[in-house]
């Protein structure tokens, strides 16, 4: 609920049709102009950086590990000692062949989205990822080289210093390990699958190398099934980690953060650990509690980048002021004056932003305000373009009728209009228009529910909602919802509490 701010609506000489599928109110009454209340608005200046990575050389030294550890069961399997277990041998060996080849295909899509296609077979065995030519590729977002190669050298120092974080507080930047590398950790756990490998090659071809009376079958067949099962393992672990990397690039091209990368939670954790670190009266746009986890997503941007082997991202976290804003939409609302002659006022912006005092405001155009992210539905931060105005000191039409008054002021844009058909501006947030008709017209109501169509008289100005699986019908117009609201939000809304034809002044800007 909103404290500080005066609505008024005008409900003198309303009358209101209301109905299941659809509600007509009309106005005797009408200022001339209309504000549609959005929500909460906050304003930022400032970022905090959260920068992440995935070692992509890793891939190809696992790719070649698994290469020689297939070469060498393949020596086993040839031993003429486990001739008798080789039905064993030649399933894994054809399985695996199939395996390789599928890797080496999803590497060369990888190759191709990081900007780097058709390899050379000396290229493939320098390595996958080692690429000559310019270092920086960047996949998404826009970045200067001089800042990717200064958090690539600042990721080679952790590394170095084996750390897995390293805060930059004056840069307002914290860098962290992804995700990507505890989850394989997690589900491979190399290391110790490459010992057991070891082990098993060396145990397995101690016994082989036995005279046949001497070397026990059963132990040669459950050595070799055990080999080839954590072998089939590790394949498989390669295979989803680069499918994973490569959904993580395709969305990162859009601007989303895949989990594998940062989940949703560990950014929360992240945030957390800095938050007692932020600049004096910023704070994050959203509560560091799990249960906000996801709405972060809504407000983070990405720059995404290649280089020196690395898969790079550099997470922008906005850091709001705390000053709260509340965003209105501003609509002109013609009034009738005589035959089909209206008047309206103009507004000067298409959007304001007014503090609980109303002493504080900014203007916004359609497309400074289409930049601003939102949170949830009511929630907004945007990047501020414009210094804060004064309203004691500026001359805003707008601003002042905020402030409530019963008359016109002034400054205000008054306009004439003329138009023989009905005029319907639709509000942003609910499945409402505002109409003005220059005499009475039938609007036809037809919902896909319903087997009729219902006709409604509309006359003079008024609001007309209509349900989402509704659509309506005027001689000249056709009103189709947004399928996303049912309930007009227009009780929220602010209509000065006066009439615009009882305060009209001499000097009207007619408008041909």
């Amino acid at each position: 609920m909103m404290t500080g701010v005066n609505l008024f609506i005008i409900i003198t000489s309303i009358l209101a049709v209301v109905h299941s599928e659809y509600n007509i109110t009309t106005y005797d009454l009408n200022p001339g102009i209309h504000f549609e209340h959005l929500g909460e608005l906050r304003f930022f200046n400032n970022k905090w950086k959260l920068v992440t990575f995935v070692e992509l050389e890793n891939i190809s030294n696992k790719l070649l590990s698994l290469k020689n550890y297939r070469k060498y069961t393949t020596d086993l399997c040839n031993n003429e000692n486990a001739q008798y277990h080789y039905y064993i041998c030649q399933l894994f060996l054809k399985s695996s062949k199939y395996t390789f080849e599928k890797i080496e295909k999803e590497l060369e899509v990888l190759h191709e989205l990081i900007g780097h296609s058709h390899l050379s077979e000396s290229r493939q065995k320098r390595g996958w990822f080692n690429i000559v030519g310019k270092a920086t590729k960047v996949l998404f977002g826009v970045l200067d080289e001089e800042d990717a190669k200064y958090y690539n050298d600042k990721i080679s120092q952790m590394n170095k210093d084996e750390t897995s974080v390293l805060q930059l507080l004056k840069e307002q930047t914290k860098i962290v390990q992804s995700t990507i590398i505890n989850f394989n950790n997690t589900i491979g756990t190399l290391d110790f699958n490459e010992n057991l490998l070891k082990n098993n090659i060396k145990k397995i071809s101690d016994e082989l190398s036995k005279v046949k009376e001497n070397f026990h079958f059963l132990y040669i067949k459950t050595g070799i099934e055990e080999h080839v099962t954590i072998l089939n393992m590790m394949l498989n672990q390669l295979q989803l980690e680069i499918m994973t990397i490569t959904n993580a690039i395709l969305v990162a091209r859009k601007g989303v953060l895949h989990p594998s990368i940062l989940t949703p939670l560990r950014l929360i954790n992240e945030l957390k650990d800095v938050s007692e670190s932020l600049p004096h009266g910023l704070e994050f746009p959203v509560p560091l509690d799990p249960l906000n986890a996801n709405l972060i997503l809504n407000v983070i941007e990405l720059q995404v980048y290649f280089e020196n082997k690395r898969l790079i991202y550099i997470i922008n976290i906005p850091l709001i002021e705390t000053n709260l804003f509340y965003i209105y939409k501003i609509s002109p609302f013609p009034k009738l004056m005589s035959n089909n002659q209206f008047i309206l006022i103009q507004p000067s912006s298409k959007y304001i932003a007014i503090d609980e005092s109303k002493q504080q405001f900014i203007t916004l155009s359609e497309i400074e305000f289409n930049t601003c992210l939102k949170i949830i539905e009511n929630k907004f931060i945007c990047k501020q373009q414009k210094p804060v105005s004064l309203a004691h000191l500026a001359d805003n039409c707008e601003v002042k009728l905020l402030q409530f008054t019963n008359i016109i002021p002034d400054i205000c844009d008054k306009r004439i209009i003329q138009s023989d058909r009905a005029i319907f501006i639709q509000l942003q947030t609910s499945n409402t228009w505002l109409f003005a008709v220059p005499h009475p017209e039938t609007l036809t109501i037809s919902c896909n529910n319903k087997k009729n169509h219902v006709d409604v008289i509309l006359k003079n100005c008024g609001s007309v909602t209509i349900g989402k699986q509704c659509k309506a019908y005027s001689a000249s117009s056709m009103l189709i919802p947004h399928g996303n609201t049912v309930q007009s939000n227009i009780s929220s809304d602010f209509i000065p509490p006066f009439d615009i034809s009882d305060n009209c002044c001499e000097r009207i800007k007619e408008e041909k």
